[in-house]
């Protein structure tokens, strides 16, 4: 456990510093203004280096790549979408039917979804039924903006 934790450290580490480097040189930066709260040009690798660590985790300990070829495919896709947006502003209905396109396949594919949502209400557990399929979908989207809410606010979600 120890080693996966610090092989996912190393490798996020080293793709930052390694994609840092690069981004200087491609003028791969978010500038300042408007929105952006930061003071100077900001690299904007920090979810390609995530996902860096997270391949290589996978590839590296067997134990975490099996099953999950569909999971770790779908977050290659949205982070592609993420860079693309990053370089040419790709506005949130494509952004969203690809977010919603990854919900599908990994509950297709990897046959993973919610079949219950507890005992949110005191009254016993409440099981989905048929609209276990929509919720899943729902909550993966939901997921996926919230890590990009955080990751908005300076990097955040790299602290998570």
């Amino acid at each position: 456990m120890i080693t996966s934790i610090l092989t996912g450290f190393v490798s996020v580490v080293s793709a930052i510093y390694l994609l840092d480097r690069m981004a200087h040189h491609i003028e791969f930066q978010d500038v300042p203004g408007g929105r952006k709260r930061h003071h100077t040009s900001t690299s904007l690798v920090g979810g390609i280096a995530m996902v860096a660590g997270i391949l290589t985790l996978a590839f590296t300990n067997t134990g975490l790549f099996g099953d999950e070829k569909i999971v770790l495919a779908s977050m290659v896709v949205l982070m592609s979408v993420g860079v693309l947006d990053d370089i040419r502003d790709i506005s949130a209905y494509p952004r969203l039917m690809v977010q919603l396109g990854s919900a599908c396949a990994i509950f297709y594919f990897q046959d993973l979804r919610f079949l219950h949502i507890g005992d949110l209400l005191g009254f016993g557990d409440i099981g989905l039924g048929q609209l276990a399929v929509v919720f899943t979908c729902i909550a993966v989207v939901g997921g996926i903006n919230a890590v990009n809410m955080i990751d908005g606010l300076d990097g955040l979600s790299g602290g998570l």
